[in-house]
């Protein structure tokens, strides 16, 4: 049934995603080892941020999920071709056309590429904009609602 000659360790974050069909799969590949056919010799699972572990996934998932909701917009690839295009096309968007907050206008390749981050560059517009919305929702609406009861 499963042909693997070294042990299998498997990565994950401990996640909720990670828990039900992998960790049975885990109890069932080595309780089938233990039946002489052909299974891993260990399938372990390894949690990120532990002594053992001691890195995050984190960057990979929030990168992965800037992929699927932003990039693909819930979208999925055809088939494998279309899908390697459309990582190339990702990575070209992910670091030259996307704006992070973090860098204040400026796209990943622009600071790779030695540009400077100007934390104020965008000061007079937001202070502008925030009088314009005050002012906006001061005017909002200026109908006067009438409550109250004739009495005769």
């Amino acid at each position: 049934m499963y042909n693997f000659k070294k042990d299998i360790h498997i990565l994950s974050d401990g996640g909720s995603e990670n828990k039900g069909e992998v960790l049975s799969w885990i109890k069932h590949a080595c309780a089938e080892r233990r039946r002489s056919i052909n299974a891993p010799p260990v399938v372990k699972k390894i949690t990120a941020m532990t002594a053992e572990f001691p890195f995050s996934n984190a960057m990979p998932e929030i990168t992965h999920r800037i992929y699927k909701s932003e990039f693909m917009g819930g979208k999925q690839s055809e088939d494998l071709a279309s899908h390697i295009v459309s990582l190339n096309d990702f990575m070209e968007y992910y670091n030259y056309n996307r704006y992070p907050c973090r860098l204040y206008g400026k796209t990943p390749m622009q600071i790779v590429e030695g540009e400077d981050i100007d934390k104020t560059m965008f000061s007079e517009i937001l202070s502008q904009a925030k009088v314009n919305r005050l002012e906006e929702n001061k005017n909002f609406n200026e109908c006067v609602a009438k409550i109250g009861c004739n009495k005769s």
